[in-house]
């Protein structure tokens, strides 16, 4: 009656919870693992992930064929409908194409990119591509005759194991844990089978009660726990995995039923041991449970039911558990069955890397896996949040485009004192501050010291030390997609020569604290060559060349020898300059017969301080007299006389009668300024000495043998007549000038 009681009941709750795994009929992707460890490809840092995308089957189809079965083979029944491959679910392709992992980086979602994937089951030559395994015995008294079949199926998962597995292997009874092999390598199956083979038998009683559900957390704490740990292998696997064979017996203990196990379900579901270590890596925890009933009796009908809920709850089928039912003396046949379901299952997973460029700044990191435009629709997964890679983040290296670079680099290859260009994909926003450049000098190795920020006066000595080297090159310009730097202006960043000079050099955020690879396999090493000469020094040597000869080509148009070697040709009849040149006229500067005063000094006035009136044209006459020489030699077409003189003016006009030759006033070619110049002959700027040639001098003010209007020599010139007749001295007033300095050049009219 109690077996009747109990399977009537078994037949409407355990599809009931079954049901609970398969409710959704749509796919979903599970992250079950983000390896903490980081890798590179191409130059690039590369992020590993394991993930599957599973799609659950209705359960009323997959039991509807135990409709008809008697109460007594309804258990068998089930399982053996839950046993078929793929009854459950089925593995789905994973969509790469509508796929999206994001990572949050400083409160913004950044995507990440796609790099390959492959399936687990296909990947199992791949490094750290297995499963920990934590198989755990109940070895109570309370098993009686089913410690046998639990010991037929951890044997047959001990067989299965694969190269890169690891293996637990925990007996335990009422109280404690009896007997554990610690971790176990594939290579070490033989201790395993040995330890297997010495526990042949239950362990005594220790009393009726137990908790079980305390001693299934505190396995798994101490197992897991201990992944990494010094006296453990060194290599952990990306998966993990727990089996429990027990008859579920935890009787006396209100934790150990249905309640607690759901619980249990989600603490296995977040996957940190122990829970409190939030610093401690996401490493979800599928459970393999598989209930072992005892035969029925009056004690035993009373808590079957709650033995049957609470090893159900423990399975967590959406991210791999399964849970399975063995009637007694069937483990051996069905043990080969449950771990090629089990391992179908993990096979479908996905081995998938991404390379990563951002990383947010602290330990916990947020993903979230969605897609998009998928059909049918693929359930997101957003259950990695806030949680620890396991991994410092200034360890995680920039994303440097090494290709794109090395082949800038080969069209413009560095030299020192110039630029340069890094391209990759960055996270500094183009904040040029941020990035830096470390060059490593010839004849060294890079320094892993450099970026060892779990060390940072180690960091800060390193890069202290290549700065005082000058080996730093500045950012002088960046964005997330490039950045460029200054070469330092020393040798030292040569390494070899001629074609196949190099630069070794690292890249580094000084803000994230994180560098681009740093070992003498993946350091940056870009095509340099020599310093070029300075195309400005080139320029400015060759401007310098050009005014030298310019200024060669003025002296010899204007002041050079003369052309052709020769003399220059006279100046027509009557144009060239009077017998004895133009010193004074008989009699000396004073006024003319009549006008009274004495002769002027031998020698000139300004012997005596001569007045500014008659000191500023003997200055003017001094200096014509030093650049004569140079103005002699000038080309004849510019300085050429013409060949008859000006329209109303004598040949013989001012000299004949002995008086100076006619004074005109003209601009200066050169300098613009007001001059004074003999008509027909080469003079000299009063301004700035220019030479003025002899035909800008015909047509200039003051004609015929008239003196331009406040020309000190004015009182040469013709004076009014007495009354009653001419004079042949003719007198004007003498005109009166300002005092000026002794020495100083007068300039007509003010100018």
């Amino acid at each position: 009656m109690a077996r009747r009681r109990f399977l009537s009941f078994l037949a409407v709750w355990l599809p009931a919870a079954l049901f609970a795994w398969t409710a959704g009929a749509a796919p979903e992707a599970h992250i079950l693992r983000i390896d903490p460890s980081t890798g590179l490809k191409d130059g690039k840092p590369l992020l590993t992930s394991v993930i599957e995308v599973v799609q659950f089957n209705r359960l009323s189809d997959v039991l509807q064929p135990c409709s008809g079965a008697s109460a007594a083979q309804t258990l068998n029944c089930w399982s053996e409908q839950l046993e078929k491959p793929g009854a459950l679910f089925s593995p789905f392709p994973f969509p790469e194409q509508n796929a999206h992992f994001l990572v949050k980086v400083n409160g913004e979602d950044t995507l990440t990119k796609f790099a390959d994937k492959i399936q687990w089951g296909k990947a199992q030559n791949q490094p750290k591509v297995g499963t920990a395994w934590l198989v755990t015995v109940d070895a109570s008294s309370a098993m009686g005759g089913r410690f046998g079949d639990a010991r037929a199926i951890a044997h047959e998962l001990i067989e299965e194991m694969q190269p890169n597995d690891l293996l637990d292997l925990t007996f335990f009874d009422d109280v404690q844990v009896v007997s554990d092999t610690k971790w176990k390598t594939f290579k070490q199956r033989a201790d395993l089978g040995n330890a297997l083979n010495a526990f042949k038998s239950t362990s005594p009683s220790h009393g009726r009660d137990r908790a079980l559900f305390s001693q299934i957390k505190n396995m798994t704490q101490d197992a897991f726990g201990s992944l990494g740990n010094s006296d453990q292998p060194d290599s952990v696997p990306l998966h993990q995995a727990m089996v429990v064979l027990s008859n579920g017996a935890g009787r006396g203990d209100p934790e150990s039923a249905s309640p607690s196990a759901d619980v249990f379900h989600q603490y296995l579901d977040q996957g940190r041991f122990p829970a409190e270590n939030t610093s401690l890596p996401k490493t979800p925890l599928p459970v393999i449970s598989i209930w072992l009933p005892n035969p029925s009796s009056l004690s035993e009908n009373i808590y079957r039911n709650n033995e049957a809920q609470f090893m159900q709850s423990l399975a967590n089928p959406e991210i791999g558990g399964f849970f399975d039912i063995v009637e007694e003396g069937k483990g051996a046949a069905k043990a080969k069955t449950i771990g090629g379901l089990v391992r179908a299952r993990f096979n479908a997973m996905w081995l998938i890397h991404w390379t990563m460029s951002c990383i947010n700044s602290s330990v916990e990191q947020t993903f979230n896996l969605v897609f998009e435009n998928t059909k049918p629709a693929i359930a997101p997964d957003g259950t990695f949040k806030d949680v620890p890679l396991g991994v410092d983040p200034t360890q995680w290296p920039l994303d440097v485009d090494v290709a794109k670079t090395t082949k800038a680099a080969q069209d413009n290859p560095l030299y020192p004192g110039g630029q340069f260009t890094v391209y990759g994909d960055f996270c500094w926003s183009g904040d040029k501050t941020r990035a830096e450049s470390y060059f490593i000098p010839a004849g060294t190795k890079p320094d892993p010291n450099l970026a060892n920020s779990r060390d940072p006066a180690v960091a800060k000595q390193a890069m202290q030390q290549l700065q005082a080297e000058h080996m730093l090159g500045t950012a002088t310009a960046a964005g997330d997609g490039y950045v460029t730097f200054t070469v330092p202006d020393d040798d030292k960043i040569l390494d070899g020569s001629g074609d196949n000079a190099v630069s070794h050099l690292v890249i580094y955020d000084n803000k994230a604290h994180r560098a681009s690879a740093m070992d003498a396999a993946t350091v940056l090493s870009l095509k340099a060559t020599k310093k070029p000469f300075s195309l400005p020094l080139i320029g400015g040597i060759a401007g310098l060349v050009v005014v030298i000869v310019l200024l060669v080509l003025v002296l010899l148009r204007g002041g050079g020898k003369k052309r052709g070697g020769g003399t220059p040709p006279a100046a027509p009849p009557g144009y060239g300059p009077p017998p004895g040149g133009y010193g004074p006229p008989p009699g000396g500067y004073g006024g003319p017969p009549g006008y009274g005063g004495p002769p002027p000094p031998a020698g000139g006035y300004h012997q005596y301080g001569a007045s500014p009136a008659v000191a500023a044209p003997m200055a003017v006459a001094a200096v014509a007299a030093a650049v004569a020489p140079a103005v002699a030699a000038t080309p004849q077409p510019l300085f050429a006389m013409p060949a008859q003189p000006p329209p109303g003016v004598a040949p013989s006009a001012g000299r004949d009668s002995g008086g100076p030759p006619p004074i005109v006033e003209l601009p200066c070619p050169s300098c613009g300024m007001t001059t004074m110049a003999t008509r027909g002959q080469l003079s000299v700027c009063f301004s700035c000495g220019h030479p003025i040639p002899a035909e800008l001098t015909i047509h200039a003010k003051g004609g015929g043998g008239e003196l331009a209007p406040g020309f000190p020599h004015a009182e040469r010139a013709a004076r009014p007549t007495h009354a009653g007749g001419s004079d042949a001295s003719p007198r004007v007033a003498r005109r009166r000038l300002p005092p000026r300095p002794v020495g100083s050049v007068h300039h007509p009219r003010g100018l």
